[in-house]
């Protein structure tokens, strides 16, 4: 099936550059600034849905609270961790959201 414009024969080797196709960029992109706020390329702060805001924000108090507990429980100087390195537990619980401090109360301490 040929397509206007299409290129057949020996002139499909051939490059045409006035048949080129550019995609325009969107009208709307988005950054974020150095204080971690979206914006967009006009620089116009980005709404976020109060709906979403509700649902995040138990999410977060969550993941802070368990952070903040699980490196208190850590720190403490009679806690004994399966494996013998509190630091690779610190870093469990720092960096896997979550998961990473209940899987810190779950496996990792040492009753005494």
């Amino acid at each position: 099936m040929l397509v206007p414009g299409s290129v057949t024969g020996a002139d499909a080797e051939e490059e045409r550059p006035d048949q080129s196709v550019t995609i325009a960029p969107r009208d709307v992109r988005e950054w974020t600034t150095d204080w971690g706020l979206l914006v967009t390329a006009e620089g116009n702060p980005v709404n976020i849905d109060s709906t979403l805001l509700l649902l995040l924000t138990p999410i977060l108090v969550i993941q802070l609270g368990l952070l903040i507990w699980g490196l208190y429980d850590l720190t403490r100087p009679e806690r004994k961790v399966k494996g013998g390195s509190k630091v690779l537990w610190a870093l469990v619980i720092i960096f896997i959201n979550i998961i990473g401090p209940i899987i810190y109360f779950l496996f990792g301490r040492e009753e005494a």
